[in-house]
């Protein structure tokens, strides 16, 4: 777009709350995607150094255990992290393994939002077709009547997508279905207002695009956010100005532009900083863990080879002891038939010299 994208979405949390300051375009892109359901991880971490080293124990604990809706829920979590410095593509790969996790699990909750998740992910990197993808997957997790509270999201980020594909018609449908939803919660979403916006601009329909971009940058002020809506507004009201030949005007949005680029660009460099902290910090527990892993399986394969010998000692003992005893059994058995039979034989003798005692004293009686 020759006037600068008003189209990084999106997704403006349909609870009204705006984005944290001083986030990059590629953070907003992603940042106001459905906040995680009630009783999971508390989110105040994330915007602290120590986000992901929290987020690492949690992940854990949860492995110990094997609570694949935990894990899946802390991989949510580190992935808003990483959305929140701006870093998309790392996000990409926890929201697909918080997915699958939830998936295992069979949690439709936690995989619809980790859909919507991905969907935004793919929309920053402009695989729009992909993004349209997952979106459709998760209104067919809808109709069951879970995640209904996202249809505002998932019907803005469908319009952002078609608006860049440049089907206007199908981009109007999506912002109008998303307006109605809003409209029964009485909110009113700047990031809505901003894509309408940067529809009309494409359109060619300058005075309600720069009515729209006066709406949505007023929005932004009156909660003092510099975010990119803001900033992008204020460059798209210059141009526009400048095309409708109100010099006045347009000089002073660039104005105001300069100042609200310069100071978001200040705090995605403190943002890029933090991450690269945090990556480091990631890569250095990982390490840690690995060697950890190594130590422990040497000292369990030391445990088990020092068993399996005790084992083959003990076996050994057993069978010299068994050995022992048939032994034992044996020349006892022996002796019990040895003395049987001389008993037997004793008896055979004994009735035999009877035999012949009583013979002799027939015959000397006939004498």
């Amino acid at each position: 777009c020759p006037h600068g994208s008003a189209f990084y979405p999106l997704l403006r949390g349909v609870s009204g709350s705006r984005l944290h300051q001083g986030r990059s375009p590629a953070a907003q892109a992603l940042s106001d995607t459905p906040k995680m359901p009630p009783g999971c991880l508390p989110e105040g971490p994330a915007a602290e150094g120590g986000a992901l080293e929290y987020y690492l124990k949690c992940n854990e604990l949860a492995k110990r255990v094997n609570n694949k809706v935990r894990q899946s829920q802390v991989a949510l979590a580190m992935g808003d992290v990483y959305v929140f410095l701006g870093e998309i593509a790392p996000s990409i790969d926890l929201f697909q393994e918080a997915y699958d996790l939830a998936d295992e699990s069979n949690d439709m909750q936690l995989k619809i939002y980790s859909i919507v998740k991905l969907a935004n992910g793919k929309f920053y990197q402009g695989k729009y077709q992909e993004a349209l993808g997952f979106l459709s997957s998760a209104e067919i997790i809808m109709m069951s009547g879970i995640g209904r509270e996202l249809k505002p999201q998932i019907h803005l980020a469908q319009g952002a997508c078609y608006s860049h594909l440049n089907n206007f018609e199908m981009a109007e449908k999506m912002f109008g279905l998303c307006q109605k939803e809003l409209e029964k919660t009485n909110i009113t979403n700047s990031s809505l207002v901003w894509n309408i916006a940067g529809l009309r601009l494409k359109q060619k329909r300058y005075q309600e695009a720069l009515d729209a971009f006066k709406k949505a940058r007023k929005l932004e002020i009156e909660t003092n956010s510099y975010s990119i809506i803001r900033t992008n507004s204020s460059r798209n009201m210059f141009e526009i100005y400048n095309l409708l030949g109100d010099k006045k005007r347009a000089l002073e949005m660039l104005q105001n532009y300069t100042i609200e680029n310069d100071t978001l660009k200040n705090r995605d460099a403190k943002s890029k900083i933090i991450a690269l902290e945090l990556e480091s910090t990631f890569q250095y527990r990982q390490i840690e863990d690995s060697i950890s892993f190594a130590k422990q399986l040497q000292i369990q394969n030391a445990e088990t080879l020092a068993k399996d010998e005790s084992l083959k000692r003990k076996s050994s003992e057993l069978e010299a002891k068994r050995n022992q005893q048939y032994l034992l059994f044996g020349g006892i058995g022996f002796l019990a038939v040895f003395i049987l039979f001389l008993f037997n034989r004793f008896r055979v003798t004994n009735r035999q010299n009877k035999i012949i005692e009583a013979q002799k004293d027939k015959n000397t009686a006939f004498a």
